[in-house]
């Protein structure tokens, strides 16, 4: 059995579950970073949200190291990955007594859309990494074994499947209108064909191509009715997806990768999502906000608003939002 589709004594457990756990969490900081009715997220929330996506890339990291090199060094490497998550805590704290409560992230740059999108898709890569390891063992990975662990991890059930739900979850979660949402979620589909490329190639090619073309029906009908200019956009993206992962998977059947044939399908596939999570990531911070914590601003007018009444004038204007 290929390492991207383990048994189904492996895949039930424990890795299902833990799989599972990891997926929620990230979910979970995604509701953080982009609540419903979206609001602007404040910097003590990036805080504890980056540094929780650190806490999980240091952990599959450790557990990765403990497969290949097995003793008390490893053993305690999991452990300090594990509890880390307390000075993450920590970090938090400071930054909450700093007042970056009363602070949102810029609306502007790409700095936090490019964080969030390299943290979410390399602990999603480190988890699918570290399950083929466990499961295979570290036989094998010899030469460019990294690249060949990597390139098995993008491939596996694990890192697609996880994809498939944090993909659905942001789609979901952010206010984006009908036509691109629906266009957005069959993109999403792929993911589930993906773990069948190094499984059997052909099938899995011909029923991607089968989703693709499905999508691109809905795109195309949807681009006769006078399409907004976001539509345009999403549109454009979601064929460059496509092109860009049917390439790869064409070279991978090709085996024209000195890296091996899976490599090509898995550079693409990673550049695809994460792509996918930095524009919609970036999309979402330049949208209007409606702060969700009084900020310096709104306290000073509240507070010469309540000066103003007191000495027996008109209030103070608010200033704008």
């Amino acid at each position: 059995m290929p390492a991207s589709f383990p048994s189904l004594e492996n895949l039930l457990f424990p890795y299902v579950e833990v799989a599972a756990f990891m997926v929620g969490t990230n979910l979970y900081l995604l509701r953080r970073i982009f609540p419903r009715p979206l609001s602007s997220p404040t910097l003590a929330t990036v805080v504890l949200v980056v540094g929780l996506f650190v806490v999980g890339l240091g952990f599959w990291a450790a557990v990765i190291y403990s497969v290949f090199v097995p003793g008390d060094a490893s053993t305690v490497a999991v452990f300090l990955a594990a509890n880390s998550m307390m000075a993450v805590a920590g970090a938090w704290l400071i930054a909450v007594f700093l007042r970056a409560e009363e602070r949102t992230v810029s609306a502007t740059g790409w700095l936090w859309p490019g964080t969030l999108a390299l943290l979410l898709v390399g602990n999603e890569l480190l988890m699918g990494s570290a399950f083929v390891v466990a499961i295979g063992g570290p036989a094998g990975y010899g030469g460019y074994g990294a690249i060949a662990l990597l390139s098995d991890g993008v491939g596996s059930v694990w890192f697609f499947g996880a994809m498939f739900a944090t993909m659905v979850a942001i789609v979901l979660l952010l206010p984006l209108p009908r036509p691109e949402r629906v266009a957005l979620l069959g993109f999403s589909l792929t993911s589930l064909l993906g773990p069948f490329v190094s499984l059997d190639p052909l099938p899995a090619a011909l029923g991607m191509a089968a989703v693709m073309g499905g999508v691109l029906l809905l795109v195309a009908r949807e681009l006769q009715r006078a399409p907004t200019a976001g539509y345009v956009r999403t549109s454009i993206g979601v064929l460059l997806g496509f092109g860009t992962m049917g390439l790869g998977e064409v070279l991978a059947l090709a085996n024209l990768s000195v890296l091996g044939g899976s490599f090509p399908f898995a550079l693409a596939t990673l550049l695809v999502m994460g792509g996918e999570v930095l524009v919609l990531a970036r999309w979402a911070f330049g949208l209007p906000r409606t702060p969700t914590t009084p900020t310096a601003e709104h306290e000073r007018s509240f507070v010469a608003q309540e000066i103003s009444t007191a000495s027996g004038g008109e209030p103070a204007a608010s200033p704008s939002t």
